[in-house]
């Protein structure tokens, strides 16, 4: 029988949790860019990818539905690098530069082409982040070769999706399915998984996310969010929390009080499935954990330091 640790529940609010998120986080080792450059040929697909760091274990990060690998620059990837940890990022199938084959995509599709691109790179076991969409595509990589991994952190996104998150999805498929998506409906579904229901009343709040969707409306879209779409709901649609019984390496699941795709209620359900888990829940923040970035890279780096996989330092 597996042993079964005790999980930590740690609110943005705690004491703990609050040192960590005002301590500040060293810079990385030296400015650089963190957009995915070099190409793949992976399972049929270009995928576009960068390694960062030259020594210490690898950290293998997966985007969520429609999210660009340049979002770990603002994340995970200079805590890391600066811990002395080697960073790799890549774009799914369906955000340029990678490919953008026609939707849909399945599960099956994003795990054949994380696992192919990490043979690739030959640098595994891995610790694997992955965030929403790319939870999701972890929870499959680490069940069906844990020879990959080595940790795993979920990232608003393991075992199953909440039923409100189904509508929201499949207007999503239908609006990005359209030749000319109207921008205000684009810009409301963005903004829903950005605002907490908390700062509704918060003009600057609602602004800054009208900003950020607008950047993302501008940007690659198409058949790219359509394919990435198609399978979350095709994960929708079955059950994934029994299997997280089987999970062979240590997690972490990161959960938003106010995540409509993926709730705390459900979260914590994995995290009591899970053997080895540990949990955080960020206070205030919505699916998208905008303005909570230092927290989420000090929470990373205290997991790895406790589960005993060290940098290279």
């Amino acid at each position: 029988m597996t042993r079964r640790v005790r999980r930590r529940a740690i609110r943005e609010s705690d004491p703990r949790a609050t040192a960590r998120r005002t301590a500040p986080t060293p810079p990385p080792p030296s400015p650089r860019e963190f957009a995915a450059v070099p190409l793949a040929r992976i399972n049929g697909t270009d995928l576009s990818y960068a390694v960062d760091g030259d020594r210490g274990d690898p950290v293998f990060h997966v985007a969520g539905s429609g999210q660009s690998s340049v979002v770990w620059e603002m994340q995970t990837v200079p805590a890391l690098l600066a811990a002395g940890y080697r960073t790799v990022v890549f774009d799914n199938r369906g955000m340029p530069p990678s490919a953008v084959p026609p939707a849909p995509y399945t599960v099956d599709d994003l795990v054949a082409d994380t696992v192919g691109l990490m043979e690739h790179l030959d640098l595994g076991p891995f610790h694997v982040i992955g965030s929403s969409l790319g939870g999701l595509v972890t929870q499959a990589v680490a069940l069906r070769r844990p020879d990959l991994v080595r940790s795993v952190t979920f990232l608003q996104g393991c075992g199953d999706l909440s039923p409100a998150a189904v509508p929201v999805l499949e207007a999503t498929a239908e609006l990005y399915a359209l030749d000319a998506p109207p921008p205000a409906a684009l810009r409301w579904l963005a903004a829903d998984g950005l605002v907490p229901p908390t700062r509704w009343h918060d003009a600057r709040a609602v602004a800054e996310a009208r900003e950020l969707t607008a950047e993302i409306i501008a940007g690659p879209a198409g058949a790219g969010v359509v394919g990435q779409t198609a399978a979350t709901l095709e994960w929708a649609a079955e059950d994934h929390l029994t299997e997280l019984a089987e999970l062979s390496v240590p997690a972490l699941v990161v959960a938003s009080e106010w995540d409509r795709m993926f709730p705390p209620a459900l979260l914590r359900r994995a995290v009591e499935t899970i053997p080895d888990a540990r949990y955080l829940e960020i206070d205030g923040a919505a699916h998208v954990p905008t303005g909570h970035s230092a927290t989420i890279a000090a929470a990373v780096l205290d997991f790895l330091k406790e589960i005993g996989e060290p940098s290279a330092d």
